[in-house]
């Protein structure tokens, strides 16, 4: 091997070692591979450095949403839970999910499994993933599947070369049909709800420590559901990413988000889980466990705006 992929090995190990890893998350007791404090949210800053902040929606509209509820996986708008495994790729997994979403809606193709491997490759986990896919576009999950070992690393990876083929890319992904991308509705649940319920899903961040708070047993009957006496007990910063795709009101627990993870299908509710909405604790005005923190979404075509 040569120096330099010594190097890179070193740096990558020394960088995980500084992450939280939790094998208590999962269900499967896979190791959760969860960031820094702040080092999500440098990553939120890095995407959303040339996004566009979303307008405020009318109150009256909200009002509705929020009556209304939506659910994006009945609208063919959210592919089934993925696995990031224990690396800590979560950032990628739910930018991707967010592209995934806005393909779905605007695309008139249909809903499209999108390679998270391709970013992880040839752009890397934590780098500036809009600006790549926008212009190079996403291949099939299928044609670049995911890897899930190694280290948090960026390129060049030893072994782990760019197979990017342009013949291969979903056709409509690439060529700058992702216009640009949208910071919203951040620390307004409200708003980020009108939003979600009139374009569809986006991708946030959390305090994971607070699913771990989840009913033990709840998988056996799809009822995992985050209160707001478990919500309480988030006291740490965001340190997973995650993807909101859509809320409503339980007639026993109240408002809840559902959230998209990427920690298999064997998580929660087949890889989904409810949190409650509505929230106002020590974090203020931005949610349980800060979940309405730092909504980000690539806009497809014309921004709604």
């Amino acid at each position: 091997m040569k120096i330099r992929e010594l190097i890179l090995l070193c740096v990558a190990s020394v960088s995980a070692a500084q992450n939280l890893l939790r094998a208590d998350l999962r269900t499967d007791q896979v190791p959760v591979q969860l960031l820094l404090q702040g080092a999500l949210a440098a990553e939120f800053a890095l995407q959303s450095r040339s996004s566009t902040r979303s307008p405020p929606i009318a109150e009256s509209f909200v009002s509705k949403a929020l009556a209304a509820g939506i659910d994006w996986r009945e609208q063919g708008a959210v592919t089934p839970a993925k696995d990031q495994g224990a690396l800590g790729y979560c950032g990628t997994f739910g930018r991707t999910a967010a592209a995934e979403g806005q393909f779905a809606i605007h695309a008139g193709q249909g809903l499209r499994n999108f390679s998270e491997e391709e970013l992880v490759d040839c752009i890397g986990w934590d780098k500036d993933q809009f600006t790549y896919f926008a212009a190079n576009g996403f291949m099939d999950s299928a044609d670049y599947p995911y890897n899930g070992t190694g280290h948090n690393q960026d390129p060049p990876i030893p072994g782990r070369s760019c197979k990017y083929e342009k013949s291969k890319v979903i056709e409509g992904t690439e060529g700058g049909k992702y216009t640009k991308s949208l910071s919203v509705a951040h620390d307004d649940e409200a708003q980020l709800a009108a939003w979600i319920f009139k374009n569809g899903p986006v991708n946030t961040g959390i305090d994971a420590s607070v699913f771990g708070l989840r009913e033990k047993g709840c998988e056996a009957t799809n009822s995992c559901f985050i209160t707001k006496e478990m919500c309480a007990n988030s006291t740490a910063g965001i340190d997973h990413s995650i993807t909101l795709t859509g809320f409503g009101t339980d007639p026993v627990l109240g408002p809840y988000w559902i959230v998209k993870n990427s920690w298999s299908t064997a998580f929660a509710n087949e890889g989904f889980i409810k949190v409650a909405r509505g929230f106002s604790g020590q974090s203020g005005t931005d949610g349980c466990a800060h979940i309405a923190c730092c909504g980000w979404v690539p806009c497809y075509g014309t921004c709604p705006v």
